[in-house]
């Protein structure tokens, strides 16, 4: 095992062999992500690598997330705070802050009221703590919850835009997408999904059984057994094929959405990602693992990227066997499977990790950022 590392290492090194803690000379076109920050972990701190590979703000929190909106939340002790780019703290650590700003609010967790609120950045509790669940704003919208554990969006302000009466609660549907969002309503174990403007209006009637945002003008949903993808009007415009059991189906990105199968071979249940394209042709022949368990108990493990393998700057992480590479929208490997885990790309790199260590390369499979952090969260999203 320890020759093949070494060869795998070796190959990916090429003639260059860039020593640990060094890295290569960005390519030209990631110059314009300059401001990038990446959080990492080297021993037991996080920190803050730039685009170069430089640490730019010192491994020192117990735990870091990405930037969004020129702040990120970080760990100290048990308690979380927000740092801007040149790592100063300008929120102090505080029990029930950590999540990501959206439209200048976070939501927060006040334990004395067992409450959630929205502070702005400055810290100020600007939104009364008053909701039994909430989720960050989408488009200047934040999906919440009252007592009885009805939904509502509310607007940056925190005045309710729509009545309190949807059933879900899941997040990652019932956010604003291209103008509307999905929302279940009617009872709990009987959901019916459907799809509403900014003001509460269903343009899109609920008759699914379920529904995700939109995406390139397209949504997936689920009528009965059929699963699809349906337009702006509510048309079924793509009809996936019957004789499938769909595990998942993605959201379209470059053109492209992942489809994970449950296929019988008559002995076994396999089930393998391909792709299709926007007319439900699967240009991409599903071959590859489904990685829908991935990390999850994981401590360090960011949900943010659980969802790895949408195209993303006209590449897609793929697994075959245990290893990961990268493919084109027309299916090609162009990045050999060698990696034990990778993300999507983001600023023109993605990160791998290779024997234990991450680190990053560009779309060639060029390493430009050398393994050596024991994890990483997303990339270089901001």
């Amino acid at each position: 095992m320890k020759h093949r590392t070494l060869a795998i290492i070796a190959a990916l090194f090429l003639a260059v062999c860039v020593p640990r803690g060094l890295v290569q000379t960005p390519t030209k076109g990631l110059q314009q992500h300059v401001l990038s920050l990446a959080p990492v972990k080297m021993g037991h701190k996080w920190g803050y690598i730039n685009i170069e590979g430089k640490m730019v703000i010192a491994t020192q929190f117990d735990f870091a997330r990405d930037f969004y909106e020129g702040l990120a939340a970080v760990e100290v002790g048990d308690k979380w705070g927000y740092i801007d780019r040149s790592g100063k703290m300008v929120i102090a650590p505080q029990n029930g802050f950590g999540y990501r700003f959206s439209d200048g609010r976070a939501r927060a967790w006040v334990l004395a009221e067992k409450k959630w609120g929205f502070i702005d950045k400055t810290g100020k509790m600007v939104i009364a703590p008053q909701f039994a669940q909430a989720f960050e704003f989408v488009d200047g919208l934040a999906y919440v919850s009252d007592k009885s554990w009805k939904w509502a969006f509310i607007d940056p302000a925190g005045t309710a835009v729509t009545p309190f009466q949807f059933a879900d609660e899941d997040r990652y549907a019932s956010r604003f997408s291209e103008g509307v969002a999905a929302v279940g309503i009617g009872p709990v174990l009987d959901d019916r999904w459907g799809y509403i403007d900014r003001t509460g209006k269903f343009m899109i009637a609920a008759r699914f059984n379920r529904a995700l945002p939109f995406s390139e003008n397209l949504a997936r949903v689920v009528v009965g057994k059929q699963w699809g993808y349906v337009d702006h009007t509510g048309k079924m415009v793509i009809a996936m094929p019957s004789n499938y059991d769909y595990e998942s189906l993605g959201y379209f990105h470059d053109g492209r959405a992942l489809v994970d199968l449950d296929v019988h071979d008559g002995k076994t249940l396999k089930q393998v990602r391909g792709y299709i394209d926007t007319n439900g042709k699967m240009v991409i022949a599903p071959q590859f693992e489904n990685v829908s368990d991935r990390d999850g108990d994981d401590a360090d493990f960011s949900w943010d990227c659980y969802y790895v393998g949408n195209f993303s700057e006209g590449l897609a992480a793929v697994t075959l066997g245990d290893k990961w590479g990268y493919v084109d929208k027309d299916g090609r490997m162009v990045i050999a499977t060698l990696f034990d885990d990778a993300r999507d790309f983001a600023a023109g790199l993605a990160a791998v990790k290779l024997d234990k260590k991450w680190g990053f390369i560009d779309k060639s499979g060029k390493v430009i950022i050398a393994p050596q952090f024991d994890m990483q969260q997303c990339g270089f999203i901001n």
